[in-house]
């Protein structure tokens, strides 16, 4: 009985430290908040002398050319994703070296003004190009989607880039930019001589297969028409006229199929064709437009950043003075324990 009694006490106890010990760190709390809200009234000139130096400042560092950016839906066509990524970031080193030379001869730099400030492209992922450009039965399909569950960065990889169609290009530039830097940028991406021949050949081989898939449909609408015919009519004029004729075929409704295959296979075609004039073409209209930031307000971020760089000081100080006072304390105890000794 007693071994219960003195067990429940200590479970009482331990329920008790454990109360007491909360209380502590609540009441902890609300000194750590006293505190601070003393200090900021105490302080309430500094903060006020620090808005208003910080809001002078801003206001007179103001920009009035701010930076103005842009987004350019894209289409890259004949699987050239991977040389016009390494394009624009060529393009995006001559930025960050400030290449005038190279710039100026793109038309992205005159009058010591440099038109683009960065460029940033990013595919846009489509899952389904990338099963079309796969076999049926290829099996590290299945394994490159169930590791894109747990990889961000998988499909956005240079492996996958060539085989997405559409594409999203950032472009931050100057105040005095405008649709010509946008222009000289779309110049600047086509203008490669191997990639032009490309497109030509492209072009070349999709208006042939639209053309014979035209003459094979036309032929099959010959033979849907000679069928449809009545047979009486058929069967006028000599035996050679009809000799090539079958009228008893049993299979033509595979014609049909195959017909309507082919028309399909023309729509896709033709829009293919139609979107081939250029290597990389612009699908959107983009329009440059301020880019808007809250550091671009500097009336506001000025005083923010004072505060805080008065705030860290007055830290550094109140943490100082008190490693300073438990130095003193120590100094004393160790004074006075040496004079117990003498």
């Amino acid at each position: 009985m007693s071994s219960n009694t003195s067990k429940n006490n200590s479970e009482e106890l331990d329920l008790n430290l454990i109360i007491d010990k909360i209380k502590g760190m609540y009441h902890s709390g609300l000194i750590s908040l006293y505190r601070i809200f003393n200090f900021f009234v105490k302080s309430w000139i500094v903060l006020l002398v620090l808005i208003i130096v910080g809001a002078t400042l801003g206001f007179f560092n103001t920009n009035d050319n701010p930076a103005r950016e842009t987004k350019l839906y894209v289409r890259i066509n004949g699987n050239s994703g991977a040389i016009v990524y390494d394009a624009l970031n060529q393009l995006q080193f001559k930025i960050q070296e400030k290449d005038s030379v190279l710039l100026e001869k793109k038309g992205f730099f005159k009058n010591s003004v440099y038109y683009i400030h960065s460029l940033e492209i990013e595919p846009l992922v489509n899952i389904l190009e990338i099963i079309d450009a796969t076999e049926s039965n290829n099996r590290n399909l299945e394994t490159v989607m169930d590791q894109a569950q747990y990889e961000d960065e998988l499909l956005t990889s240079e492996v996958f880039i060539p085989q997405y169609t559409y594409h999203k290009i950032t472009l931050v530039g100057d105040y005095w930019s405008s649709q010509k830097t946008i222009d000289a940028l779309m110049l600047y991406l086509n203008d490669n001589p191997v990639l032009m021949k490309q497109t030509d050949l492209i072009k070349e081989s999709l208006a042939f297969r639209i053309a014979r898939n035209f003459e094979s449909i036309a032929f099959m609408d010959s033979i849907f028409d000679t069928y449809g015919r009545p047979i009486s009519e058929l069967t006028k004029g000599t035996a050679s006229e009809i000799s090539m004729v079958d009228i008893n075929v049993t299979n033509i409704h595979m014609l049909f199929d195959q017909k309507a295959l082919l028309m399909e296979q023309n729509e896709k075609l033709q829009l293919l064709l139609l979107n081939q004039d250029k290597t990389v073409s612009l699908i959107n209209k983009p329009m440059l437009s301020v880019k808007k930031s809250i550091l671009d307000v500097k009336m506001v971020t000025y005083p923010i950043l004072l505060i805080l760089l008065f705030v860290m000081l007055s830290m550094m100080r109140y943490y100082f003075q008190k490693a300073k006072n438990l130095s003193d304390q120590r100094n004393i105890l160790n004074t006075d324990s040496t004079d117990n000794v003498n």
